[in-house]
C-alpha cells in the first residue's frame, strides 16, 4: 500500500532567518493501523484518512454518513509569529460549506 505523509509545520520558526539554520519538516504519517484496530476513526490523522481514501479502503474503516473530525492548522509557540483563529468554533463541511475569511 502506498502511503501519503502530510506536512505538519517546521519544528523551529522560519520567520526571520539571518543565518544558516537546520529547519526539518515535520509530517502527519500516513500509515493507517489495521481497521480492526482502529476504535474510533477521530483517532486518525489527516495524513491517514487521506491514505485510506487513495487506497481505496475507505469501506474498511467508514460507514456512510460518519463524520470525521480534523483540527489543521497549528499554534507554533515563536516569538516572532502571530497565530489568529480564522474558524473559531467546530463546523460541519460537507463539499459544499465554506468560510469567507479577510486573511
Amino acid at each position: 500500500m502506498t502511503k501519503w505523509d502530510i506536512f505538519k509545520r517546521w519544528d523551529i520558526s522560519t520567520g526571520n532567518i539571518t543565518e544558516d539554520t537546520e529547519v526539518n519538516a515535520i509530517w502527519y504519517n500516513g500509515l493507517p493501523p489495521a481497521a480492526s484496530e482502529v476504535e474510533l476513526t477521530e483517532n486518525l490523522n489527516p495524513a491517514q484518512i487521506y491514505t485510506i481514501i487513495n487506497s481505496n479502503r475507505v469501506k474498511e474503516f467508514f460507514e456512510t454518513g460518519d463524520r470525521i473530525s480534523i483540527e489543521l492548522g497549528a499554534y507554533p509557540e515563536f516569538d516572532n509569529i502571530e497565530c489568529v483563529d480564522v474558524i473559531d468554533k467546530p463546523i460541519y463541511l460537507d463539499g459544499e460549506t465554506y468560510i469567507e475569511s479577510d486573511v
